[in-house]
């Protein structure tokens, strides 16, 4: 499979709103790619078919392969955007909405699921030395190879948003545009969307803190996870420091 991607229009389309395109067919990760980028005179949006070490959060690995998905990393000026992550989700799943009519689900802080299964993921780097930041974004549009899945035990956990039959009717193309085009106009917002706040998966769930069980309550003003217990209300601003349970 080869999704519809046309490097012409895309490079035309993302021009108009000051990037610049880079195209390959395979790469080791995107991200890493354009964290060797020097005195670049505009953004960068580079996109690749496959990668054989795509990077997710925590340095896990993004099962990028030829056909399931698209794959693409922005390099911006680091403008000390305050909440990157959550407004990148935001565009995300904007661009779904507007161009499918599909609701995607947000799972705090940096991933997408769609019915209940895992099909985005963003992981926001900076290049310190030249003062970049760089999103990355892995979406999973078809299902992965069920061989792949077993091999890296997620069968349970990544998932897909169309069918392969209805591959010619989505432009990824696009759908790029849409998500880029959108993300340069949230990430510069002083405050996070409420849909955001008020949709996210893990509300209500089981989480463990310490040892200790706790509810997810809500997220707040600063994107960070109230969790409570007994009256007791935490902050936890790192997915890291809890575990859910249910």
């Amino acid at each position: 499979m080869s999704l519809n991607i046309d490097e012409n229009k895309l490079s035309k389309l993302l021009d108009e709103e000051g990037l610049d395109l880079i195209y390959r067919n395979e790469t080791v990760s995107t991200n890493e790619d354009l964290k060797k980028m020097k005195d670049i005179a505009r953004p960068i949006c580079e996109v690749a078919l496959s990668q054989t070490k795509g990077k997710g959060s925590n340095g896990r690995s993004f099962i990028s392969t030829k056909g399931s998905g698209i794959y693409f990393s922005i390099l911006l000026k680091d403008n000390n955007y305050k909440y990157l992550t959550p407004n990148v989700a935001v565009a995300i799943y904007k661009s779904f909405q507007e161009l499918f009519g599909i609701n995607l689900g947000f799972k705090w802080v940096n991933d997408l699921y769609y019915k209940n299964k895992k099909v985005c993921g963003i992981l926001c780097e900076k290049n310190l030395e030249e003062d970049f930041i760089i999103i990355g974004i892995g979406i999973n549009l078809f299902k992965i190879d069920e061989a792949v899945l077993r091999e890296n035990n997620l069968e349970n956990i990544a998932g897909y948003i169309f069918d392969k039959e209805d591959e010619e009717k989505i432009d990824c193309t696009l759908l790029i545009y849409e998500i880029v085009k959108n993300i340069c106009s949230l990430i510069s917002k002083n405050k996070i969307d409420e849909i955001y706040k008020n949709n996210n998966l893990i509300l209500n769930s089981k989480v463990l803190y310490k040892s200790k069980k706790y509810i997810a309550k809500s997220i707040n003003n600063e994107g960070h996870l109230i969790i409570e217990s007994g009256g007791n209300n935490i902050e936890i601003a790192s997915r890291n420091d809890i575990e859910i349970v249910i």
